[in-house]
């Protein structure tokens, strides 16, 4: 089957092009350039050289390719990034989605549309209750406010949508502005002698759910291929930590000794922490997370500390 993925040489869009080719499909990855021919050696991999914002430009690569699905990731996704640039994140989220719909109705054959989105859209509860689906939204931040613009455009002019709203997700090859990769190349720096052994942070108060991306990656393709059209999903793990509990995870895998300073210019003007998720809809479908937190901080820790990546 041939699968377009836009946003292909990102975090998640990596494991998504993997995951498919090893199963035999066609994954044509958009980008607005590729600078490494041999980035995606994967049988199966199409680069498509192209603006997201220029329909024009999607039309000359794909106009005679019959597209089975199509998987959104393009999109600016750090909430700190947003707070310090909101109209770049705007113009990435929200314009971005629009010429990409605008473009699939042009078909004449509408391929089905995964979008991926955030659970920045539901912003704060003020009680203890769960996270589901029918939660009222209220986003908090410049980000949670240009996906919940991005899920209204497609649902509202793209009926063959299907929205997965993730919690946080994590594991080799994220960037290190992310909270996670920090904390490793932090780490790193100081088992090298390069840093004082202290950890900056912000808030490490917050509790969050956090899903390997592999198990996100599967569950993007489960969705494409199971769910009905115009529904959205929560995408989750089962398992809750707050950051200051992962940092001492890390301290022990790592083997490396260190204390912790608050920075305020880490602390972000609104901090979403996720107590309770309800993600039996997407389990109904047959997906479960497989792998632990203590497993993806191993991988992190390999990846960032030892082998020193990026």
């Amino acid at each position: 089957m041939n699968y377009l993925i836009t946003g292909s040489l990102g975090f998640v869009g990596k494991m998504l092009t993997k995951t498919l080719t090893n199963n035999g499909h066609t994954v044509y990855g958009m980008e607005r350039s590729f600078s490494d021919p041999n980035l995606f050696p994967e049988k199966g991999f199409v680069p498509v050289c192209a603006d997201i914002n220029d329909e024009s430009s999607l039309s000359e690569f794909l106009q005679n390719i019959k597209l089975d699905g199509v998987f959104h990731l393009a999109a600016q996704s750090s909430v700190k990034t947003s707070w310090d640039n909101p109209s770049d994140t705007y113009h990435a989220n929200v314009c971005g989605t629009s010429t990409l719909i605008h473009y699939l109705n042009s078909l004449p054959h509408k391929p089905k549309l995964l979008l991926t989105s955030t659970a920045e859209v539901y912003g704060n509860l003020k009680n203890d209750n769960l996270y589901s689906e029918k939660t009222p939204v209220k986003p908090e931040n410049p980000y949670g406010l240009s996906k919940l613009f991005a899920e209204n455009i497609c649902l509202s002019f793209y009926e063959n949508t299907v929205i997965a709203r993730c919690f946080p997700l994590i594991g080799p090859g994220q960037h290190p502005s992310f909270v996670l990769p920090n904390f490793c190349m932090q780490i790193r720096q100081i088992k090298d002698k390069k840093k004082e052994p202290i950890l900056n942070v912000g808030n490490i108060k917050v509790i969050r759910n956090y899903t390997h991306v592999t198990d996100a990656a599967n569950a993007f393709i489960l969705l494409l291929n199971k769910s009905m059209p115009e529904e959205i999903y929560n995408l989750a793990s089962d398992e809750y930590f707050s950051l200051e509990e992962l940092i001492n995870l890390l301290k022990e895998l790592s083997g490396v000794d260190f204390s912790v300073n608050v920075e305020k210019n880490r602390l972000r003007p609104v901090d979403t922490s996720f107590f309770k998720v309800d993600t039996s809809k997407i389990k109904k479908l047959g997906w479960m997370p497989e792998i632990p937190i203590r497993e993806t901080l191993k991988e992190m820790i390999k990846y960032y500390i030892e082998e020193k990546h990026l």
